[in-house]
């Protein structure tokens, strides 16, 4: 099983919450820990995940907790949840239930605060610390509502948005507020109303600090890697050009940013094996990554080249 509170907590808390073992898990959590080796790295998971395998969990040192152990609030919400869009009910409510799970968890276990949420897609270059020390809200957010990185300084700022999704969707005003959000990016990727919504409107009313900003100076936290975000692509997604044992993207300008991290949304989820660090192909590569990988890049070469033709 995996050793729970076994890393330091005074540097800050990693929290992933995923319900599942797909291959890509594995990868962002190494990646977190060779990025971040003196931080805390909290998995909330499921019985499927509760045991990674006894030599990854020793080596990168992850502590298990279960969803359902922290699933009062989550629940709560569940009763005045409204779905919209296509997207499947269960899944759309989990996405803002992940935050309850998240405040019930950081309440008994990170009352200091100084924890950040990653999706479980994500590969992370930036040490958290240094990201806690620049950012001036307590609660951020990337390129205006993207949950994909999410830094909370306190406790409080976490509550604070769980409070404003309850009120979103107990009060009417509030409610009306998400639906005019939606109308007004819908042409922006915001189809219908999702945690992402709440998350763009809190941030607008809120002034919360954006890491997936292109005005940024000092590092720069990927949206989602196939998109350009006023950054260089190549075939797969965007470029990162390493220097001196730094990851850095490029700007259209040719000016260079410190990559923060990448977000591999969707089918660019096999493609871990080119943005995370190096040391952990050999131990981390196993068939079903080298079928998706491979399957994924023969589709987007072939259809770059069709493009290019055309």
């Amino acid at each position: 099983m995996i050793k729970k509170d076994s890393n330091n907590h005074d540097n800050g808390t990693i929290i992933f919450i995923h319900r599942g073992n797909q291959f890509y898990l594995k990868p962002a959590l190494a990646q977190a820990r060779v990025s971040n080796p003196l931080v805390r790295i909290v998995l909330l998971g499921d019985n499927s995940n509760s045991d990674l395998g006894a030599s990854f969990c020793k080596k990168y040192k992850i502590d298990h907790f279960l969803i359902d152990n922290y699933f009062q609030s989550a629940k709560k919400f569940g009763q005045i949840y409204q779905h919209q869009g296509k997207n499947p009910y269960q899944y759309e409510l989990f996405c803002f239930q992940r935050w309850f799970v998240m405040l019930d968890f950081v309440k008994e276990h990170c009352p200091k605060g100084n924890f950040v949420y990653l999706d479980t897609d994500v590969i992370i270059y930036i040490n958290i610390c240094d990201v806690f020390k620049v950012i001036k809200s307590e609660m951020t957010v990337c390129s205006r509502t993207g949950p994909q990185y999410t830094f909370f300084k306190s406790v409080n700022a976490l509550e604070s948005y769980c409070e404003f999704i309850n009120y979103s969707y107990k009060s009417p005003i509030g409610f009306d507020k998400l639906k005019r959000f939606v109308s007004d990016y819908n042409n922006s990727g915001m189809p219908h109303i999702s945690d992402m919504t709440t998350i763009g409107v809190y941030a607008s009313e809120n002034d919360l600090d954006d890491l997936g900003d292109c005005n940024r100076t000092d590092f720069f936290c990927d949206e989602i890697v196939s998109y350009p975000q006023c950054m260089k692509k190549g075939v797969f997604g965007k470029k990162i050009i390493k220097k001196h044992g730094v990851n850095y993207f490029q700007k259209s300008n040719r000016q260079l940013i410190k990559a923060a991290g990448c977000h591999l949304q969707g089918g660019s989820k096999a493609l871990w094996p080119l943005y995370c660090d190096r040391s952990l192909l050999l131990s981390l590569l196993n068939i079903e990554s080298i079928y998706m990988f491979l399957r994924y890049s023969l589709r987007t070469t072939f259809n770059y080249i069709r493009r290019l033709k055309k």
